[in-house]
């Protein structure tokens, strides 16, 4: 993903959804990010200039899916959910289930 790309992208995904809860009246919201489980967030968690992007610039009523450690986690934990004050948001925890075929 080029610098370029990754910036459009965050400041794409604030602009939408900003606008959309406002257009919508501002009703119970929630959004999934690009980076909605920790092995997603490039280049880690803390570091994530995506997730701190959107942490800070989406509106604090947003509530944000996400899924743990990995896009399926087997359990989530205290931990996991201290991300919500890296991202300033309630989170909604998103317990993915794999099913084999």
């Amino acid at each position: 993903m080029t610098r370029d790309f990754a910036v459009c992208l965050k400041v794409c995904f604030l602009k939408v959804t900003n606008e959309v809860f406002e257009h919508l009246g501002r009703p119970l919201f929630l959004t999934c990010p690009v980076e909605y489980s920790k092995n997603r967030a490039f280049p880690n968690l803390k570091e994530s200039e995506y997730l701190n992007t959107v942490g800070a610039g989406m509106d604090p009523e947003i509530g944000i899916f996400w899924t743990g450690n990995k896009v399926v986690s087997e359990t989530i934990t205290k931990e996991d959910v201290s991300l919500s004050s890296l991202l300033y948001h309630g989170l909604l925890l998103c317990q993915l289930v794999h099913f084999p075929r």
